[in-house]
């Protein structure tokens, strides 16, 4: 997944000693029917739960990790479920929220999971309705946490809610900064230093999300990886959502990635700390990921063909991790 100085900070919940979740103002709770398939044993029972695999972070001057979550609620797709590990203690927090200043409310309720010893999630530990009164966005705040693996699922209240929302997350704390792997903890500590090469264009950002099993690296399986993550990359930079199906992806050949995988992190003459963050990000991403490729991810045209010189593009790196997961890093480039 995909975050840096686009993204929205996001409030990270913590452990479940002290922190007590808002719940629903008494009149709207009298005006609502009871909330669908809410998880009352331990699951969401029967709703249709999307797993977009582990939470993308990013790391501010402050070395506070922050993350930023997109996209919409449906009645075909109901739920949508997030997980993130921490080597220890830590506060974090969450909320969902409209993506746009003009964009509509949901009713969203929001759940949060503890893996237990057996792999299962059991009940949740931390629960969201409504803000507040007439605010019917969900957060969770301030929540102090152990070291564990989480899961944080967004759901409408109602089947019915439908529409784009953003979930906001952030973690402060000794056990953030183990959260990811290796090269995700690399890139994300020194992207801000690694400029790419003017003031326009953008830090490199960590990057990662599912590989199927036996699958092959391609521009369909890296669209269905990571094609919501750089649409979500798109839109934080814009005033208008942008979807998927607004973007077109090329797959580059072996020789054209080391091209670019040398460009983007050679050394810049007169910028030392530049220089070394970006040694930092090749060698991390050369040691740790295999098969890499890059991509490159644009405004697409009616034909689906990808526009030239339109403004933001995105020039994504990845591999597979020793999990098989597919991760590397995305850098926004500004061509006019």
């Amino acid at each position: 997944m995909i975050f840096s100085k686009f993204t929205s900070k996001l409030l990270l919940a913590g452990a479940v000693a002290g922190a007590s979740a808002c719940v629903a103002p008494a009149d709207a709770s009298l005006n609502k029917e009871d909330e669908f398939d809410a998880p009352v044993d331990g699951k969401l029972d029967g709703a249709s739960i999307i797993n977009h695999g582990d939470l993308a972070w990013d790391i501010d001057d402050e070395h506070s990790y922050y993350g930023d979550f997109r996209h919409a609620l449906s009645p075909e797709q109901p739920a949508h479920a997030l997980t993130f590990a921490l080597s220890g203690s830590a506060t974090l927090s969450f909320e969902t929220g409209p993506q746009t200043q003009d964009g509509a409310d949901l009713d969203t309720v929001m759940y949060l999971y503890k893996q237990g010893t057996t792999g299962t999630w059991g009940r949740y530990i931390e629960r969201n309705d409504d803000i507040a009164e007439h605010n019917y966005w969900s957060r969770l705040e301030d929540l102090e946490l152990e070291e564990g693996n989480y899961r944080i699922v967004v759901k409408g209240y109602s089947r019915a809610e439908a529409g784009d929302f953003r979930l906001h997350a952030s973690c402060q704390g000794a056990g953030c900064t183990e959260v990811g792997s290796f090269v995700g903890n690399v890139i994300n500590e020194v992207g801000p230093a690694a400029n790419y090469s003017s003031e326009s264009d953008y830090s490199p950002v960590f990057v990662s999300g599912d590989f199927p099993p036996r699958g092959r690296l391609s521009v369909s399986t890296f669209r269905t990886s990571l094609g919501e993550d750089v649409a979500a990359f798109f839109a934080s930079d814009s005033e208008t959502a942008v979807s998927v199906d607004d973007l077109a992806f090329e797959m580059w050949s072996v020789a054209e990635t080391n091209e670019f995988f040398n460009d983007v992190c050679e050394a810049g003459e007169d910028d030392h700390s530049s220089a070394q963050a970006r040694q930092q990000i090749r060698e991390s991403t050369s040691d740790n990921l295999t098969g890499i490729r890059g991509f490159k991810v644009g405004p697409a045209d009616e034909n689906g063909d990808m526009l030239t010189d339109r403004g933001l593009y995105a020039y994504v790196v990845v591999g597979l991790d020793e999990n098989g997961k597919l991760a590397g890093f995305l850098v926004g480039v500004v061509h006019t």
